[in-house]
């Protein structure tokens, strides 16, 4: 797993969401809704999460390619990083790199735009590009973003669970869809446009 680029380390967390998410569709089909709900929540956890790794992994190769090529990126990286600029440019980089993300969840808008600008690109301009090729208002992308992380969070933290009704909160395929949907919109746009 660790000669995976950010790109391909996605596409294989991603392909793994839609083979639990066809699983989940056959459940559904069988009659077990309960079992099919449960495997949704997860589909919803794991899709996150794969955004999660590539925001991660994205950051270390852009943070190792300004290390390279950019000596004036080096403050805002070792700054955001909590490191030494000199430990930036030791050997063990990609490693110090990848431990002190480790302690970071890269997953809201404002997050990933704190993992941007350390890079030393605008992430505003980020977004603009990104809403620029998708025809939609970058604020779309972020607040719908932003929904898929408050879900995962009450799944991730509350069970799911909707104390107003006293029940798990309702979930379907296609939740899990738009979930995926968005989080693919997301890494794409990083993928091109955070270079």
């Amino acid at each position: 797993m660790a000669n995976h680029n950010a790109d391909s380390l996605f596409s294989l967390l991603n392909s793994r969401v839609e083979d639990l998410e066809s699983v989940a569709i056959l459940q559904s089909k069988a009659g077990s809704s309960g079992s099919a709900e449960s495997i949704f929540r997860a589909c919803v956890l794991l899709a996150v999460s794969s955004l999660d790794a590539f925001v991660h992994e994205k950051s270390v190769e852009i943070y190792l390619n300004r290390i390279a090529t950019s000596p004036p990126a080096l403050p805002a990286i070792a700054s955001y990083l909590r490191v030494s600029t000199s430990e930036l440019q030791s050997a063990t980089a990609a490693s110090l790199i990848r431990y002190k993300l480790s302690f970071k969840t890269l997953v809201s808008p404002d997050k990933i735009d704190e993992a941007i600008d350390a890079s030393g690109s605008q992430s505003s301009t980020v977004w603009k590009d990104i809403g620029i090729a998708t025809g939609a208002r970058e604020s779309r992308l972020r607040n719908a973003l932003d929904l898929q992380v408050d879900r995962r969070n009450q799944i991730a933290h509350e069970g799911d669970w909707d104390p107003v009704d006293v029940a798990l909160r309702h979930i379907s395929v296609s939740h899990s869809q738009d979930c995926r949907r968005c989080i693919k919109a997301v890494v794409e746009g990083l993928g091109t446009y955070w270079s």
